[in-house]
């Protein structure tokens, strides 16, 4: 088996690899920007060419940041792509009551990714409050098993708006401690009706990384989605 080290190098020598092979194709865009300008005057490619490039620098800060949290830290990392924390946030929305959504991905080393949605069927639903029913529950974390996959993130959404509609409350924190005393790890994500998203657990440590487009940090584990307007709030 190895060490946390071990797969800590492995981690930072991939990410490495990564950075350098986003900054070969930068080079080569930049050409392509140059003979389009220059020598064909075509501006229009050039822009396409442009976006290409933010894209790519965008993408190389994630990777350093994301390098930089696994070995300053032992704290669990996770990282969350926006489109995902966008798509959560509009499926909550649905409804004015309570649901919950179960987020499952893959762990590397001290980092657990956040990628695909589960909606659970639901014991109990109210303004401010939800339960899943735990038949339901137990066949999706026993599925997850069966197939490799990690519960890394579960949602839910308060009613109000602002920063401070979304604290977690004496529920969450208990729903939390047991998951935890279960050896999950994994972290809790409550939006607002107006798009912000706090983090939390009960004891575990924990850090996010948020890659993306349209995703504001506003706290030390408080987040803005900024594009929202698009969303139907129920």
């Amino acid at each position: 088996m190895l060490s946390r080290i071990a797969v800590a190098d492995d981690l930072s020598t991939r990410i490495e690899e990564k950075i350098h092979d986003l900054c070969a194709r930068s080079t080569c865009i930049l050409s392509d920007m140059q003979r389009l300008i220059l020598n064909e005057g075509d501006f229009a490619g050039a822009e396409g060419l442009l976006a290409r490039l933010r894209d790519l620098g965008e993408m190389r800060l994630f990777l350093k940041d994301l390098d930089q949290s696994q070995q300053a830290t032992e704290d669990a990392i996770f990282a969350i792509g926006s489109e995902t924390l966008y798509a959560a946030y509009e499926k909550l929305c649905e409804v004015k009551t309570e649901s919950i959504l179960y987020a499952i991905g893959s762990n590397f080393g001290d980092i657990r990714t956040v990628e695909r949605l589960i909606p659970l069927k639901l014991d109990k639903s109210e303004m401010a409050y939800a339960s899943a029913d735990p038949i339901a529950s137990s066949k999706v974390l026993i599925g997850l098993e069966h197939y490799g996959s990690l519960l890394t993130c579960y949602f839910h959404a308060h009613p109000g708006n602002g920063s401070e509609a979304n604290h977690p409350s004496s529920i969450d924190i208990n729903n939390h401690t047991r998951l935890e005393a279960g050896n999950y790890c994994t972290v809790g994500g409550i939006f607002s009706r107006d798009g912000y998203l706090r983090f939390f657990t009960d004891k575990m440590a924990f850090r996010i990384i948020i890659s993306g487009k349209g995703v504001k940090r506003v706290g030390a584990d408080l987040w803005k989605l900024t594009a929202t307007e698009d969303v139907s709030v129920h």
